[in-house]
């Protein structure tokens, strides 16, 4: 008789409770694994080469996002699949600087670390480093701000206009701009025209939730509002109509950012 290697397919019932019990825990365990997971570090600056990443010898600890780890990962035979430096890699590079006669340090990499692996250091791959570092800070930067100045604009959403309104009770169109900017540490001079001379002009392409948005008369300023995108303005425009989130209602504007 020749007997089948596959294994049946009757289950008793205490082997069925028991593969119901570890169904449960492993989905408990899965559940807690999502809900412990840290936070997503900051993405790994964009600009950069590989080769002005390693060069300026940057100081990573575990965690860190970086485009300099993609080089240790593949150095160090590591899976190269993200630029996190996480506790896998950072152990490898722990060990390799204990070979080095380097002071324990938790795997973080120095600029020591950089040059026992025999990297050479930029002074220019430093530079560019900074540069594009600083460009995503201050990206990041007025992201936020723009966040907190339509936050704020919402805030006063219903309340009336009255000419020469500085709030908080009731606004005309430039005493709103200069209010809610001003609570968001933005100090606007008082007039439309004003605060079109006080900012810098960005195409309409460019223009940004968050922006101001100047109506022309002419070569006059006639009305001033705050972008929130989509062709939509947060303002305060005349008599009547109470500050409100409202559709662009003409196109002779321009863009001006603080």
């Amino acid at each position: 008789m020749v007997t089948s290697s596959r294994p049946s397919a009757h289950r008793t019932p205490v082997t069925a409770r028991l593969l119901a019990v570890l169904s449960a825990v492993a989905l408990t365990l899965g559940m807690l694994t999502v809900a412990t997971a840290p936070a997503a570090h900051a993405a790994p600056p964009k600009g950069l080469t590989m080769k002005q990443a390693v060069q300026s010898h940057p100081t990573i600890k575990i965690g860190q996002r970086d485009k300099a780890v993609k080089y240790l990962k593949r150095k160090f035979g590591a899976p190269n699949t993200t630029a996190r430096y996480g506790k896998g890699i950072a152990r490898k590079v722990a060990k390799f600087e204990k070979r080095q006669g380097m002071r324990y340090d938790r795997g973080r990499v120095t600029s020591r670390t950089w040059r026992e692996l025999g990297v050479p250091y930029s002074q220019a791959a430093a530079t560019a480093r900074k540069r594009v570092e600083s460009q995503v800070s201050q990206t990041s930067r007025s992201t936020s701000r723009a966040s907190a100045v339509l936050r704020e604009a919402a805030r006063h959403a219903g309340k009336p206009y009255a000419y020469g309104g500085n709030g908080p009770g009731a606004f005309d169109c430039s005493g709103y701009t200069r209010y809610v900017f001003n609570k968001v540490g933005v100090n606007l001079p008082r007039t439309a025209a004003q605060q079109r001379g006080a900012t810098r002009w960005v195409s309409r392409s460019q223009a940004r939730p968050g922006d101001l948005v100047f109506v022309h008369s002419g070569s006059y300023v006639s009305h001033v509002a705050i972008y929130a995108g989509n062709k939509m303005w947060w303002e305060s425009s005349r008599p009547g109509k109470p500050v409100g989130k409202n559709r662009a209602w003409t196109g002779s504007v321009s863009f001006g950012r603080v």
